[in-house]
This record gives structure tokens, sequence and C-alpha cells, in this order.
């Protein structure tokens, strides 16, 4: 299921980032074509693919699952409604990010990667972390899972 608006976009975008802790991730980085960018509130780039980003509650096994019937040019139609053509100076930040982004992993970005910006919207970064942690631990083992909520709920 794609993507419904862009407080799940920016979502995604922020676990994508978590994600990059993981060697199958970072393992594709110089693979993915078309980025999509955004400025945190310390006005700092943050980025993602778009196939990733592009749909609803994907975490990292579906992502991976080669079955999972993910299409890039469906998760295309719905960010370009979310996202526009960056301004010259954007490009240069955002491109420079991205190199950055990929050589922090010892990779480098697909030589035709392109990028598009996302505007910012009126969304707290609380209720964003929040979502990604409660997404992280969904993905955990069941044991896992309990053990957490015995570390939150029991003194």
């Amino acid at each position: 299921m794609l993507i419904k608006d862009k407080t799940e976009l920016l979502h995604n975008i922020d676990k994508f980032n978590l994600l990059l802790k993981n060697p199958e991730i970072v393992e594709l980085l110089g693979k993915f074509r078309r980025w999509y960018a955004c400025k945190n509130q310390d006005n700092e780039w943050f980025l993602a693919p778009s196939k990733f980003i592009g749909y609803s509650n994907v975490d990292l096994e579906k992502y991976l699952d080669p079955n999972n019937g993910f299409d890039g040019r469906e998760t295309e139609k719905v960010l370009q409604t979310m996202s526009r053509e960056p301004v010259s100076a954007e490009l240069k930040e955002s491109r420079a990010a991205l190199s950055r982004l990929c050589e922090k992993y010892g990779k480098k970005e697909n030589k035709v990667a392109s990028i598009r910006i996302i505007d910012p919207i009126n969304i707290s970064s609380d209720e964003v972390i929040v979502r990604s942690i409660s997404d992280l631990i969904n993905a955990l083992p069941d044991e896992s899972r309990m053990e957490i909520a015995k570390s939150i709920y029991l003194p």
C-alpha cells in the first residue's frame, strides 16, 4: 500500500535513516537512483530513496523481500505530488549531503541519481520520534518487545 500523506513520507525518511545501521541497506546506497530530501529543524539534510519511502508500514524485512512487489514507478506517482524540483542552491546542498551520506558508509552515489525536495510541514519532532521508536520496537521479536515493555512499565 502506498503512503497517503506527507507525514507518513517524513516518517519513512526518518525510518530509512535509522535503518542505515543495517549492512543490507548500506550495501544498496550506490544503487538508488531517485532520492528525496528534506531539512530537519537543525537545517540538516535527510535523504531517502523513493521506493523505500513511498510505501506504508515498510520495514527492512519487507523492503528486502524480493517478492514484495514494490515498484518505484508507483511510488514516484505519489511522491511527485508531495515534492518539488530543487532550486539551484538546494540542488547543490542536497547533492553534497547525498555524497556525504554515501561516503560515510564507504559507498558512492549512483551516477544518475536525482533528488527532489520535500518542504517541511508543521509536525512535532516528538511525533516523528515516537512513530520511529514504535516501528523499531514492533519490528523486534516478541521476546525483545516484552523486555522493553517490562523495562518501561515495571519500576
